[in-house]
């Protein structure tokens, strides 16, 4: 090879890597767009369970304030609270935390709606204020408290943790 070489011969012999450069460029490229398709997936599909337990705590408590706190502890909606906690437990632990206050809350208020009658007849005003108590967390506050539990869990915008 001569040391003095013409632009065509350093086209050829530079083509190649050229060539090379733009084809990775280019699978760089399609990468990125690949891994943030499957990351806006991702977020949309935890999305969708997130919101199912959020919808189906609300359910159970429109089921709770309808019966007046009498619920049914094998019933299909109790059970599907149930199901529900289960769930947030992997997906959303803060919220987990806020569903098992209401579950406790609706459990004594249950074991209060087995007394309430009794307490009733006998003038039992402690049991009577407990009750009254249980019913304004279960309907009140802790309705209130739902949206602000599962908040951070159902933002679509990127995040770095959970």
């Amino acid at each position: 090879m001569s040391p003095n070489r013409t632009v065509l011969e350093w086209s050829i012999s530079v083509a190649p890597i050229a060539v090379s450069t733009i084809a990775l460029v280019v699978s760089l490229w399609v990468f990125n767009a690949q891994r943030e398709i499957q990351e806006r997936q991702f977020r949309k599909d935890l999305f969708d369970r997130i919101f199912d337990i959020y919808t189906r705590t609300r359910e159970f408590m429109n089921y709770a304030v309808r019966n007046d706190g009498d619920i049914t502890l094998t019933g299909s909606e109790y059970n599907a609270f149930q199901d529900a906690m289960e769930r947030a437990k992997f997906l959303c632990s803060n919220a987990h935390a806020y569903l098992l206050e209401v579950d406790n809350t609706a459990r004594d208020l249950y074991v209060y709606k087995q007394d309430e009658s009794h307490a009733i007849g006998t003038g039992d005003v402690a049991l009577l204020k407990k009750g009254h108590d249980l019913k304004l967390r279960l309907f009140g506050t802790l309705l209130r408290q739902r949206t602000e539990a599962f908040r951070p869990y159902l933002n679509l915008e990127k995040r770095k943790r959970w």
